[in-house]
């Protein structure tokens, strides 16, 4: 995500009720559309993170054993 797009989901975030409403209120579609797009990739991005972070695998043993056999076939 660039840093417009940042810029734009933070406003979407950290806005208040009263100021989202007037954001929705004068908001097209393709600005909605828009808005749930940058949600949807930072719900992804959060995601990966996650992932990356309670990677908690310390024994490899079966995936070397895997990527051998894959190696000498």
């Amino acid at each position: 995500m660039n840093d417009w797009d940042r810029e734009n989901l933070d406003f979407i975030l950290g806005t208040t009720d009263e100021g989202f409403d007037m954001w929705l209120a004068q908001a097209d579609e393709d600005d909605i559309e828009y808005a749930l797009e940058l949600v949807y990739k930072a719900k992804a991005e959060f995601i990966i993170e996650d992932m990356e972070h309670n990677d908690n695998v310390i024994n490899l043993t079966e995936a070397k054993k895997l990527i051998n056999r894959i190696k000498n076939v």
